[in-house]
């Protein structure tokens, strides 16, 4: 049985207006039902250490959560009863 993530969380580079200003980025999450918000923003590194500390918060939530990386810069969050359930049945 394949599940959808309820919510996924990417690192995104902004596209700065003004040259010459350092790169923004943003850690955006977006749920299943369509929307988004921004988590936080900043340089890469600010950015990179948000995603990374959010990823191990919702890790250590095994009761709610389980998560996995994508790629370097995205993650996926799961129903943790959900796919027990599946996992029970199958």
């Amino acid at each position: 049985m394949h599940h959808e993530a309820i919510f996924t969380c990417h690192l995104v580079k902004i596209h700065n207006a003004k040259v010459g200003e350092w790169q923004k980025y943003q850690v955006q999450r977006h749920f299943l039902d369509g929307e988004q918000d921004v988590l936080s923003e900043g340089c890469y590194y600010a950015c990179r250490s948000s995603i990374d500390h959010y990823y191990h918060h919702l890790n250590r939530q095994e009761g709610l959560y389980q998560v996995f990386w994508c790629d370097e810069g995205s993650f996926e969050a799961y129903d943790a009863m959900t796919m027990k359930a599946s996992h029970q049945a199958a």
